[in-house]
């Protein structure tokens, strides 16, 4: 699970099981959120278990959510080592009610 402004994130203990060196990645604490390059490590490799159709059955039901408080727009920040410009265009191009403004960096 990543923070709102995605700089750290809390991982299971399996999921961290699943990332080679993560204990020596800068960024590592055994009982605490991740930061830098451990938080990127594991963010891929969550990221690498979702198939296609997860990932599109998530950005639909992210912009469902907003469509039902009432938001109309959200903006998507994006960039190589959160999710990728294949994901960020996949987002950014969904036929949905909602506007997504893309940001990359």
């Amino acid at each position: 699970m990543a923070r709102v402004d995605v700089h750290s994130a809390v991982a299971s203990t399996g999921l961290r099981r699943l990332v080679p060196d993560l204990t020596s990645a800068r960024g590592y604490a055994e009982r605490q959120p991740l930061t830098a390059d451990a938080h990127h490590l594991v963010r891929a490799a969550a990221r690498e278990m979702l198939t296609p159709a997860q990932l599109q059955t998530a950005r639909v039901a992210g912009l469902d959510l907003a469509a039902r408080s009432g938001i109309v727009a959200v903006h998507e920040c994006a960039g190589p080592e959160i999710s990728g410009i294949d994901d960020w265009h996949a987002v950014r191009t969904l036929d949905h009610g909602v506007d997504v403004v893309g940001y990359w960096g």
